[in-house]
């Protein structure tokens, strides 16, 4: 009896083992089938790599390509406010020599029928008849302003314009300058100071106010300049007038070493930077400063033609040289 039950627990054990042994060769298929798709799978996983970091790429692509896009948008605005000022600045510069051409077209008229005429508008009073050899040298004198501006404006013409859209801001600030200057019964002429795009000084002319003959804009200007940024060498400043500048102002820009001048209309009785001298480009002096002319030039002019038409006697002149 012991001996059969021996016999059936071998009998057991061999079926155990044979199970085993055929759950062992089925794991082993199992493994074999669950490596087989891993490698297959493998490769999906990195073509899914693949074309999620093309689709990051492109993602970058298409966002700068839309940066790109605002920028270039953004430089087409920025040419056309340009043009726009050039623009302007254009018909204002043909204004000016259509004036200075009928002026000198008076003058030359003047000139030929020997002073029996009215005097011309810009002949500063110079053109009487009672003193033939005075009013020569004087008609000489204008004819000789009337010129160099003349030669002045075409050599801007043919100058490359330059870029005025930083220089409107300052300029209108001078010319609300200007403005006060003739609300207080000075000559309107205003000038600011900018150094490194900050303005530093504001000023206007005050000789009447201050009974003080050097009392400029521009050299009041320099002045406050100085005394905000504690020293005389004003060599990152920048100076807007309205109006082109006189010998003694040209010689304290030279003096203050400015690295540029930007004024509105020409003085054609004392300019000193383009019209009648250019002492701010001449070699012989030790500093030389950039000139921009004629930036709001109509508006400079306006605002002198309206101060002086108000003071103007029936027998006064137009004169804005004794500013």
């Amino acid at each position: 009896m012991v001996a059969s039950e021996v016999r059936k627990l071998a009998e057991r054990s061999q079926s155990a083992a044979r199970e085993i042994g055929e759950l062992t060769i089925s794991s082993v298929n199992v493994a074999e089938r669950a490596g087989k798709a891993l490698a297959a799978l493998v490769p999906s996983i990195r073509k899914t790599t693949e074309l999620v970091q093309r689709v990051a790429a492109a993602s970058r692509e298409q966002s700068s390509g839309v940066t790109q896009i605002n920028r270039a948008l953004s430089q087409v605005d920025d040419v056309t406010q340009r043009n726009a000022t050039a623009a302007e600045e254009l018909a204002s510069t043909a204004d000016g020599l259509a004036a200075q051409a009928e002026s000198l077209q008076q003058l030359i008229s003047f000139f030929r029928v020997g002073g029996g005429a009215a005097p011309p508008p810009n002949c500063a009073g110079a053109c009487q008849p009672a003193e033939p050899r005075a009013d020569f040298s004087r008609f000489r004198a204008t004819m000789r302003g009337l010129t160099m501006s003349l030669l002045r404006s075409a050599e801007a013409e043919l100058e490359p314009a330059p870029d005025l859209a930083p220089a409107l801001a300052p300029m209108r600030l001078a010319l609300q300058a200007a403005e006060q200057a003739g609300r207080s019964g000075e000559v309107p002429v205003g000038a600011v100071v900018v150094v490194r795009g900050q303005v530093v000084a504001v000023a206007h002319n005050q000789r009447e106010c201050l009974n003080d003959p050097t009392a400029h804009a521009e050299i009041i200007a320099l002045r406050a300049a100085a005394a905000a940024l504690g020293g005389w060498r004003l060599v990152d400043a920048e100076l807007y007038v309205t109006m082109e500048p006189c010998p003694m102002c040209a010689g304290a820009l030279v003096n203050a070493r400015i690295r540029r001048l930007t004024y509105g209309c020409d003085d054609p009785k004392a300019g000193a930077a383009r019209t009648l001298y250019r002492l701010l480009d001449d070699a012989r002096l030790n500093h030389q400063v950039e000139v921009i002319p004629g930036v709001l030039a109509t508006e400079s002019a306006a605002l002198l033609k309206s101060f002086f038409l108000r003071l103007r006697r029936p027998e006064a002149d137009l004169r804005v040289a004794g500013r």
